[in-house]
């Protein structure tokens, strides 16, 4: 429990105050520790209001999308935006709170 967290907000992060809910992921790429790409150039929107499903085979990278938006991972490639704004931009602590995840 004495670990720092390995993803935290930059020092010039802004607070996430309210959402609308457009959340956008571009060209996003991403690969665990071991170097194997996991997701390569994943790119969708999701509209204020709008269901998504994602659906694929066990070890698709399903999981692994959804674990991006909160930063529970960063992205090696390409960006997530929420209402525009790359969610590497925010504070960690703000953006988490705007979001409900079930896993």
């Amino acid at each position: 429990m004495s670990i720092p967290p390995s993803i935290t907000s930059g020092l010039d992060a802004s607070e996430l105050d309210s959402v609308e809910g457009r959340v956008d992921y571009d060209h996003v790429d991403f690969s665990y520790d071991d170097g194997e790409r996991v997701l390569d150039d994943v790119t969708f929107t999701a509209n204020p209001g709008e269901t998504v499903g994602l659906v694929g085979p066990t070890g698709a990278g399903k999981s692994t999308i959804c674990k991006l938006l909160p930063r529970l991972y960063d992205v090696t490639g390409g960006e997530i935006r929420v209402d525009g704004t790359d969610v590497r931009d925010l504070t960690v602590e703000s953006l988490r709170e705007h979001i409900g995840y079930v896993g």
